[in-house]
């Protein structure tokens, strides 16, 4: 059986279930994802936040899964986490908007977020984060935001958090082929792992060709 899959374009957000990833391989049903691509300006960014993940939790299954690219992997994490500012009073706190899996696609976070603290990351990390794989290029400017993020997680003793590079690459690679393809391979065994899907990828990985490195210590 075929997940079912939403998909709203807001603000060049998209929100899709990862059956993207499916392909022919047989999978699990049961669970949304959201997907937040870059770019979109402060506050509306936050708005954006509220209104994807309330669209998501209308239609909750039994799992939910958040990522995103750039700008929209930095808000899908606030997301992610709780923040208190995506959190409208009005909302039911009987809903559980905890999710299983992140996977965020060189999400770009700076020291300069520490001036609002309710979009600085670094403020709202705790040690209940959610396995998660992260994917950046070496050459990437925003890596070194996120290297201090992971730097504060392990320090809470978050162990489940992979981190893999690409050589010689700098900021949204992976919108290009060969790499459009690895990250896409990269996500469906990472969600595999964690038993949220089944079977193998359908894409190949080109042989011999680019890889990922994890840089997980």
């Amino acid at each position: 059986m075929k997940r079912k899959s939403i998909h709203i374009i807001t603000f060049l957000v998209v929100l899709s279930t990862l059956s993207l990833l499916a392909g022919d391989s047989k999978r699990k049903t049961g669970y949304n994802s959201l997907f937040m691509g870059h770019s979109f300006f402060w506050p509306a960014g936050n708005e954006v936040g509220k209104l994807i993940s309330k669209t998501a939790i209308k239609d909750h299954q039994q799992y939910m899964i958040k990522g995103g690219d750039s700008a929209g992997g930095h808000i899908s994490l606030l997301a992610a986490l709780n923040t208190k500012g995506l959190n409208d009073p009005t909302d039911s706190k009987n809903i559980d908007t905890s999710i299983v899996a992140y996977i965020g696609y060189n999400p770009a976070f700076t020291e300069r977020d520490h001036e609002d603290p309710q979009v600085d990351v670094l403020c709202h990390l705790n040690d209940k984060f959610p396995p998660s794989l992260i994917l950046f290029g070496d050459q990437d400017p925003w890596l070194k935001g996120w290297n201090q993020a992971h730097k504060k997680l392990t320090q809470m003793g978050v162990k489940n958090v992979e981190l893999k590079i690409a050589k010689n690459e700098g900021h949204a690679f992976w919108i290009y082929q060969p790499w459009s393809d690895i990250l896409l391979i990269e996500s469906d065994k990472f969600l595999a792992k964690l038993g949220l899907i089944e079977g193998e990828p359908t894409l190949k990985m080109p042989q011999p060709g680019e890889q990922m490195i994890s840089a997980t210590e």
